[in-house]
């Protein structure tokens, strides 16, 4: 152990002294500096808070992208990415002839809106092109494109991997429904404040592969202060809801003209307004939609919650405005002669820290599963988030591409039924294979591993499945498939098939197998695929 911990001491003062001494003795001044500021401003009452206008102190704060959720889509709304004042805000007077008399900050521009309710509008997401373009609308971004495409990450971002994960993962479709009110818009222009003054001045310039220099921006600009800052604020409150559903139940509604827009606006409605739905088809298919829904929930920004008409709460938003937009800019547009007059390396300054941005923002793409290895299959970017889809190798497929080809089928489910009337031609009775690493044994009314029931007397018959690799056959796989309806369901009838520990497949009346859940009369039954990997499936009793 002292071994160990020497080695630690002996690699961690190399790292230390690899910039230069002036360098480091700056970091740790500077860090001093913050931290004294942070426990100052912890221990001092913010009288800002109690007299200024709600959430205006966001503006002229540090903002990082890369960690940034300006969509609420979780309904947990914490808007992250917002870090530390770079601008300073003066808290004196309301602004004159506002909207408001709260305070303003001096500097700041308060433009008052009409604060009435917007009609309520449904965004479909299930692409990742849909799911980036809903994001983009809600904030403006001034900064450049090589940076832009950084933005709110699948790896970073919460509310990026929650969207992602679920139209990706869980083939899901979202119908996200809004309506807001809009109370004050405010537009900055403010002086700097004085940590981030202190922070730029002393800046070690201009050595981008000096280790300590590089901490330095790293620690005390991009995860104090983020890379951009916050230029403009809108201010108000939102009600919003989410629908999810299979990308399929999505797909057909569609198919029947239904639309789950005008369904989910229909939905949003009821819930906000206690509007009933008096026409006919509407109301048909409204039951339609929300037969096939998966998940819902509503979420209330802003006023007072409590209030469920949105009419009444919208009264209540000038009282408890939140932040609904807001605009951003690339915190070099700062690092300049006439902010900084009495720095000669500024400009430097500004180069500097935007070479090791370009450090900072490059991360691997993210693949689910990392594509397990490069056998499997390699990942490719989306276009989106930094978010890569595995490109499979020969033999190979799956979201992380630990599916064996050999083993990745199409089935034909039973989605209605009736207690009366089960039976279909076709319909699957027992299940064996018995070759290479892949194993199933469960059998069809019992009978011997690989055969069928007598047809005469079932009307089941055999039908076999195999891979045959390098001309050697592989993997053969048996089912008894009925043949004749008239006959009844013998037990060994398979019911649902899911990947386990997932609900990835069709259910069997509504029980998931892949979680170990059979209706009554059916036991789960497991299908072993290479590398481990297993189907569960139900099977009558």
């Amino acid at each position: 152990m002292l071994q160990l911990l020497s080695i630690i001491f002996l690699l961690t003062s190399v790292q230390f002294t690899k910039g230069t001494s002036d360098t480091y003795l700056i970091y740790e001044k500077v860090g001093q500096y913050l931290r004294n500021y942070e426990m100052k401003t912890k221990q001092a009452i913010d009288h800002n808070s109690i007299y200024g206008l709600e959430n205006s102190n966001k503006i002229g704060m540090g903002y990082n992208p890369v960690y940034g959720s300006p969509v609420c889509y979780t309904g947990v709304c914490q808007m992250e990415g917002f870090a530390q004042p770079i601008f300073k805000l003066q808290y004196q007077s309301s602004a004159p002839g506002s909207c408001t008399n709260k305070l303003v900050p001096n500097f700041v521009a308060a433009d008052c809106l009409p604060s009435f309710v917007t009609s309520a509008s449904t965004e479909v997401i299930n692409t990742l092109k849909q799911l980036s373009e809903s994001i983009s609308n809600k904030i403006e971004v001034s900064i450049g494109a090589k940076y832009g495409q950084f933005s709110f990450g699948y790896t970073n971002s919460r509310e990026t991997n929650y969207m992602v994960d679920n139209i990706v993962q869980n083939n899901l479709t979202l119908m996200y429904t809004t309506a807001q009110v809009s109370h004050i818009k405010l537009s900055m222009f403010e002086p700097l404040s004085d940590i981030f003054n202190h922070v730029i001045d002393n800046l070690p310039c201009c050595d981008s592969n000096d280790y300590d220099t590089e901490k330095y921006i790293r620690d005390y600009i991009f995860s104090y202060f983020g890379y951009t800052y916050v230029s403009t604020l809108l201010l108000g409150g939102i009600v919003q809801q989410n629908i999810f559903m299979n990308h399929d139940s999505y797909k057909r509604l569609e198919s029947r003209n239904i639309s789950t827009k005008n369904a989910a606006k229909v939905e949003f409605n009821i819930l906000s307004s206690g509007v009933s739905v008096e026409n006919s088809q509407a109301k048909t298919e409204h039951q339609e939609f929300m037969k096939e829904v998966k998940n819902s929930y509503g979420t209330i920004l802003g006023g007072d919650p409590s209030i469920q008409d949105i009419n009444e709460w919208s009264k209540t938003v000038p009282s408890n405005p939140v932040i609904i937009k807001f605009g951003i800019r690339e915190i070099f547009d700062l690092l300049n002669k006439r902010r900084f007059p009495n720095d000669p390396q500024i400009q430097n300054k500004s180069k500097l820290i935007e070479e090791v941005l370009t450090k900072y923002i490059a991360q691997p793409l993210f693949c689910y599963n990392n594509c397990v290895d490069k056998s499997h299959g390699t990942c490719e970017s989306s276009g989106y988030f930094q978010f890569g889809i595995c490109k499979c190798n020969q033999n190979w497929t799956g979201l992380g591409r630990k599916t064996w080809a050999g083993a990745d089928f199409t089935v034909c489910y039973k989605a209605t039924t009736t207690k009366n009337s089960s039976s279909i031609v076709g319909g699957l009775c027992g299940l064996n294979n018995s070759g290479g690493k892949q194993s199933a044994s469960i059998p069809c009314n019992n009978s011997i591993a690989g055969t069928c029931p007598n047809y005469i007397q079932s009307g089941y018959s055999l039908a076999r499945s195999s891979l045959t690799v390098n001309g050697v056959l592989k993997y053969p796989t048996g089912f008894c498939y009925k043949s004749n309806s008239a006959y009844p369901d013998l037990p060994g009838t398979l019911c649902g098939i899911q990947w386990a520990q997932s609900v990835d497949g069709p259910a069997c009346g509504g029980y998931n197998p892949g979680l170990s859940q059979c209706p009554p009369g059916y036991s789960v039954q497991l299908w072993v695929l290479e590398y481990g990997t297993r189907f569960h499936l139900c099977a009558k009793r």
